[in-house]
């Protein structure tokens, strides 16, 4: 069946006029034959016919394989034709025919192969080929470059001189736990890889990306996905079932209609997100969706570190107290008895009371303790700082003192950071009441490089960064540039690219984080303090030796909840009503429990300029959930809790009915 006809059109959607028929989505400019190729698959389309092959060659030529029946364009090489029709007229289903930029090709049909000469690793590619079919395997994709080719059986890949990018996609999807579906290599070196309803891709149109993330939000299935020179593709599938899986359920069961992940990142401009499940106390999913920054095609990675803004608050109540293990400090430490910056600071702070209008002295009753639980009667104020205004950076007590870097340049400013006591509090005491305050973790960090003699960076990988084994994470109010390079950037509310803003309140917020390292945090105190360790004995032997990274009683103290005198404007009273749990605030985590303590969770939101985070663990299963987005938190808060929701759903856990304060 060649037909030589032409049409003068380049770009065409093929929408299903019955429920039953397939969707197509196609830019032909440089397909041989167009006219005959579209009209072949529309009307494969219409009548719902599954396609098993669809292989266009870099000079345009192309064939289509459905129900036996071959297709193809007018010059397309007989050799191959021939070779096809061979497998199919024995009785063999065509998996794979593939070719090279420079017309070396293979055809794969069930237990068979043939390769024509000029074939890159030859000998090597039919041992691979070969030794799945012996074993029973099907070979699902076979994608070729003129150096290399890359095989996919099931859930087994093997490639040979592939493009370092997409061999990073292809151990991105096995650390994911997605199933490829497809691969394909344009002769300009731009590719695709489908997993599930993922991809990765590199060098292909702005265009196209867009029609693969429709698709994606639509839920259409992607049976092929091909490319073509010139900017050309094909895209034909039908309705996208999701799996049964319990992440499945979390990605498609998402509000009351059942939306997914991707259609909810359309709809709200958010380009990337990567999310993280624990289940009895192991990280059993870790997953990214989209791009780190939008317009980009570097796709968000498991490992990809994302700004987690105030879930680093649970960070530092960990490395406080693991202060108070070493007997640095202690819970109860005020900041009256400290010396050193912490002492300089309190006597500024109270000799300049005018300049930095202090309504309350400082009081002697503030200890860590206070500051951790939002106790201590501070304000509020996170501390950004936009690196065009300024690339220098300075230690905590000038950020303490209200140092602060704008368009009229950096000075002490007055009443724009400090203004240590809130104004509303009247001739309340710390510990009176309830007050989210950043700047309260701000003292709390002085306080621990004080007590440790180390920055809060140093001190945060030697005490938890580096024994939780989290080298996706990292403190820094200037990230280098190769951690720029793979770290999410921030967008605004139409997905526009931020500034990366300095976030010197390390404990407050600034730690960047992947959702997989985070979630290893949370498995700490699932397992009260120890970090699952196995030891290699000089007999080769396996040991099973945990590591005690915060004590049994420093986990106690970081789920206590804080009760204030006056809970009129606590975390409580903030809640609203259920009759069944409680809520309350920890160090560094929000609590919720029922009252027959069958659930007890932790919980913390994330919020800095253009990125939001979530994260969730309930103690008694050991189970957990992280998310984060490079999106506004506000904006996005109810994507944030619909993924909580349906992770609960997901993995038998009560369904909340009330939203936490500070929490998403």
């Amino acid at each position: 069946m060649r037909v030589l006809k032409l049409l003068m059109i380049t770009l065409i959607f093929v929408i299903p006029s019955i429920a039953s028929s397939k969707y197509i989505t196609w830019r032909t400019s440089n397909i041989a034959e167009r006219t005959t190729f579209k009209e072949t698959l529309s009307n494969l389309s219409s009548s719902n016919t599954k396609v098993d092959e669809i292989t266009i060659k870099s000079d345009g030529q192309w064939i289509i394989i459905a129900n036996d029946i071959v297709y193809t364009s007018s010059n397309f090489p007989s050799s191959v034709y021939n070779k096809v029709t061979q497998y199919i007229n024995s009785g063999r289903t065509i998996d794979v025919v593939a070719f090279t930029p420079s017309g070396n090709w293979v055809v794969v049909a069930e237990d068979w192969l043939y390769r024509s000469g000029g074939l890159p690793s030859s000998n090597l590619l039919l041992e691979k080929v070969k030794s799945r079919q012996n074993a029973g395997h099907r070979i699902d994709e076979l994608a070729l470059t003129n150096n290399g080719w890359v095989i996919v059986s099931g859930g087994w890949v093997y490639a040979e001189n592939m493009p370092q990018n997409l061999f990073d996609a292809l151990v991105e999807r096995d650390k994911s736990k997605r199933r490829i579906n497809h691969i394909s290599i344009n002769s300009d070196n731009s590719w695709v890889l489908i997993a599930d309803q993922w991809f990765a891709s590199s060098g292909l149109s702005d265009q196209m990306i867009d029609h693969l993330q429709i698709w994606q939000a639509n839920k259409r299935n992607f049976e092929h996905v091909t490319l073509a020179s010139g900017n050309n593709f094909v895209m034909y599938g039908g309705n996208y079932s999701p799996k049964s899986d319990r992440m499945s359920q979390i990605e498609y069961q998402l509000g009351n209609n059942n939306d997914n992940v991707y259609q909810r990142m359309r709809e709200q401009n958010i380009p990337g997100m990567s999310i993280a499940i624990i289940d009895n106390g192991k990280v059993t999913y870790q997953r990214g969706y989209g791009t780190l920054e939008k317009g980009t095609q570097k796709w968000v990675r498991s490992s990809s570190p994302f700004p987690v803004g105030s879930m680093s608050k649970y960070l530092a109540s960990l490395g406080l107290m693991s202060l108070v293990d070493d007997n640095q400090i202690e819970v109860d430490t005020t900041i009256k008895e400290m010396e050193g910056q912490v002492a300089s600071w309190v006597g500024l702070v109270e000799f300049y009371s005018d300049f930095f209008e202090v309504n309350n002295p400082m009081s002697p009753e503030v200890n860590l303790e206070m500051l951790l639980s939002h106790t201590a009667h501070f304000n509020n104020g996170a501390t950004y700082i936009d690196p065009a205004h300024s690339t220098a950076t300075y230690s905590t007590i000038n950020y303490l003192m209200g140092w602060g870097c704008d368009s009229a340049g950096c000075a002490y400013k007055k009443n724009a950071t400090p203004g240590w006591f809130d104004e509303n509090m009247g001739n309340g005491h710390p510990g009176d009441i309830f007050k989210y305050s950043n700047k309260g973790y701000l003292a709390a960090q002085l306080m621990a490089e004080t007590a440790s003699n180390k920055t809060w960076p140093e001190l945060m990988q030697n005490n938890i960064l580096g024994p939780l084994g989290m080298t996706n994470s990292i403190y820094n109010e200037i990230l280098p540039a190769n951690w720029k390079a793979r770290a999410a950037a921030n967008h605004d509310g139409n997905g526009n690219p931020l500034p990366w803003y300095r976030i010197p309140n390390y404990a407050a917020g600034g730690l960047y984080a992947s959702a997989a390292d985070y979630a290893e945090t949370m498995i700490l105190l699932m397992k009260d303090g120890k970090k699952d360790r196995i030891l290699t004995l000089p007999d080769g032997s396996k040991l099973n030796w945990p590591l005690q990274v915060i004590s049994s009683s420093s986990v106690d103290e970081i789920l206590k909840d804080r009760k204030p005198k006056d809970n009129s404007g606590g975390i409580s009273g903030s809640l609203g009503g259920q009759s069944d749990m409680k809520h309350g605030y920890g160090l560094g985590v929000e609590l919720q429990s029922s009252d027959n303590l069958n659930y007890q969770y932790f919980t913390h939101g994330g919020a800095v300029n253009g990125g939001g985070s979530c994260m969730e663990g309930e103690m008694k299963s050991k189970k957990g959930i992280v998310i984060t987005i490079n999106g506004p938190f506000t904006k996005n808060i109810n994507f944030l809790r619909d993924l909580r929701q349906a992770f609960r759903k997901a993995y038998g856990l009560p369904l909340e009915t009330v939203k936490f304060a500070q929490s998403c």
